[in-house]
């Protein structure tokens, strides 16, 4: 399939790499066997090793042997891409009237409260909290004095 796509608009390119006269009649097996033939492929009794042929073949397309090309024109391009637009605005027109139907959905009790004043004196949760930022474990009381407590 990549050589056929590749002869497809850049035959000249394929012809003056392998040496391949008239690229455009030349099958895709054919041409591959051009390819194993004239870059060393082959098999004992001169057959050509197929599948060495297509791994040089996939070599130097990735190596821009056959210099820069692009597998998709911007026609193709633009089709695909209104296609894809066209399938995603269909899945969301057919997900949302199935949005508020999920089981358990916007029925759940908001979430507990939680204190949040991080003075991390949580037996100590009646107090005015005047303790000047002190958190308890200073050896000092909250008005100051110290203690054993």
């Amino acid at each position: 399939a990549l050589l056929a796509r590749v002869r497809a608009g850049y035959a000249d390119r394929l012809a003056a790499r392998y040496k391949v006269k008239d690229i455009a009649a030349t099958g895709d097996e054919d041409l591959l066997a051009a390819i194993g033939r004239q870059r060393g492929g082959l098999l004992s009794g001169g057959r050509v090793n197929m599948q060495k042929a297509a791994e040089l073949a996939i070599h130097d397309f990735r190596s821009g042997a056959w210099g820069r090309i692009t597998l998709e024109t911007p026609d193709e391009f633009a089709r695909w891409q209104a296609a894809g637009a066209a399938a995603d605005a269909l899945r969301q027109a057919a997900k949302a009237p199935r949005k508020g139907q999920r089981k358990g959905r916007g029925t759940a009790a908001p979430p507990p409260a939680t204190d949040n004043d991080n003075d991390n004196d949580s037996d100590n949760d009646n107090d005015n909290d005047n303790d000047n930022g002190r958190d308890g474990r200073d050896g000092q009381d909250d008005d100051g004095a110290t203690g054993a407590g």
